[in-house]
């Protein structure tokens, strides 16, 4: 084996074990200490949202036209399978992907409280138009490895009615090292007693159930060195959110926020 660290070494001989019942699982490779190698102590890695299981048939004519050539580009034949796939009684790929493209996600009903991520309903989702009064479109942002991610193309809502309109709080010119800046966001909110959700690098949830308040915390690369957060307001009335602005700004300074 090459000269691997000690911690490397132990993954890759672990992984590598030819009894499968001794072979490391994967949920045990992303606990292995080789995946905390250089990050922050005390790092909490992004736990995905989980997929709906979709039963009901879609109207095709209510789905994103670059659905079709998406789906096509990873194998389904032609428009004809897709409509059968979008029109069937039963949870298909194409219904899921419609949803990742097109549907909005309503925030309380995410998975709060480290409840347990089991496949979620249809109603996790909600069509679009909907009668909501507080949304926010994120812009598609580069992932570490260079991709956009069409999944970003939802919106986050209250599903409510909610007056205040205000626009996202953005904190440009930050370093490229996004996970010490998440968990000096995670370790502030716990602090503070909010609530966090962490399903990808790019995007936390947080939200304060006691002062009903709900914000989420967007990252996007600008350049190869430098990264902007932008603190976007779900529900929060403007006083909140001028001390939330206020504690992020405490929050980052350490981390050589240049102004």
């Amino acid at each position: 084996m090459p000269d691997f660290s000690p911690t490397i070494k132990d993954l890759i001989s672990r992984m590598l074990t030819v009894d499968p019942a001794a072979r490391i699982r994967i949920s045990d490779i992303k606990d292995h200490e080789a995946f905390r190698l250089h990050l922050p102590p005390g790092i909490v890695f992004p736990k995905p949202f989980p997929l709906p299981h979709i039963s009901t048939p879609i109207d095709p004519s209510s789905v994103p036209l670059q659905l079709f050539s998406i789906l096509k580009s990873i194998g389904y034949l032609s428009d004809k399978e897709i409509y059968a796939e979008l029109q069937s009684d039963s949870h298909t790929m194409a219904k899921q992907f419609a949803h990742m493209l097109s549907k909005n996600i309503v925030v309380q009903a995410l998975a709060w409280n480290n409840a347990p991520q089991d496949p979620l309903p249809q109603e996790f989702f909600i069509m679009s138009p909907h009668p909501v009064t507080r949304s926010y479109t994120p812009k598609a942002s580069v992932s570490s490895l260079g991709v956009y991610s069409f999944v970003e193309t939802g919106k986050w809502v209250i599903d409510d009615q909610y007056d205040f309109e205000y626009d996202p709080q953005d904190f440009a010119n930050l370093p490229n090292n996004i996970p010490a800046i998440v968990v000096s966001i995670q370790s502030k909110m716990n602090e503070m007693g909010y609530e966090w959700l962490y399903p990808d690098e790019m995007h936390i949830f947080i939200r304060n159930i006691s002062s009903d308040i709900y914000f989420v915390v967007n990252f996007e690369f600008l350049k190869k060195d430098e990264v902007k957060m932008s603190l976007i307001p779900i529900r929060v009335p403007p006083n909140e959110f001028s001390f939330l602005i206020e504690v992020f700004h405490q929050i980052l300074e350490p981390i050589a926020l240049v102004e």
